[in-house]
Parts: structure tokens; C-alpha cells; sequence
């Protein structure tokens, strides 16, 4: 890890503006490195880093991110966007056509499975096939 640091610090003398977007990390196993890094990279380098960090709520990581500001969104608020991707993907994918069960109830068990991982759905849409 502390080489990969290494290197991008390195990296980043040469820009005065980084953005930094990170999805995952409650799903890193030993992450207190990285939450380390993240903490150094509001330290004063020469370059400005704007950071977005995507987790699941974790002591941890709301701890370390507690003096930025955070928005929390919910399984509820995001359920009619997954339930409106799911569609068109059935839709595009023709597999709801071919299915003795209805649009509705793959509907809404993908969307239960993904949990408000989008990252999910294409893998379970396909996996429908």
C-alpha cells in the first residue's frame, strides 16, 4: 500500500485539481490504510484533491469521514430507480417475454437481491438467461 501512495503522490505534483472517487470500501478487508490515505490527502500537498467516497454505513468508516459532510441514502430512496433500470433491462433483454413469471415479481425479487447494489443487477439480470 505504501508503495501505491508513493506513486500517487508522485503522480499528482503533476495537476493542480485531482479528483479522487472510490466505491467499496466497507468491502476492503484491512482498510484502515486507506482510511489513513484519505485522511492524509487533506493535509496541504500542492494539489487539491476532491474526494468521493461510496461505502456501506461501518463505525470505522463514518468515524474517519466524520468532519466532512455525508449523504446517506437509503434502500427506499433509490428502490424506484432500481425498479425502473430492472424494467428497461428485462425489456431490452426480452427475458420477461420468454418467463412464465411476471415482470412484477422479477421486478421486485432482483431488486430485494440487489439491495441497493446496482452493481448487482446486470450479474442476477443475466444470470436470468
Amino acid at each position: 500500500m505504501l508503495e501505491l501512495i508513493t506513486i500517487f503522490y508522485e503522480v499528482s505534483l503533476n495537476y493542480s485539481k485531482i479528483f479522487v472517487i472510490v466505491d467499496g470500501v466497507d468491502e476492503i478487508v484491512d482498510r484502515h490504510p486507506v482510511l489513513d490515505f484519505f485522511d492524509d490527502l487533506l493535509r496541504d500537498h500542492g494539489t487539491i484533491f476532491k474526494t468521493f467516497v461510496a461505502s456501506r454505513p461501518e463505525v470505522d468508516i463514518e468515524h474517519a469521514f466524520q468532519s466532512y459532510m455525508i449523504v446517506a441514502i437509503t434502500q427506499s430512496e433509490i428502490e424506484s430507480d432500481l425498479q425502473t433500470y430492472v424494467r428497461k433491462e428485462l425489456e431490452r433483454l426480452q427475458i420477461s417475454k420468454n418467463s412464465d413469471v411476471s415482470q412484477d415479481i422479477m421486478v421486485a425479487e432482483l431488486v430485494n437481491r440487489a439491495r441497493g447494489m446496482l452493481v448487482r443487477l446486470p450479474v442476477s439480470i443475466i444470470g436470468l438467461y
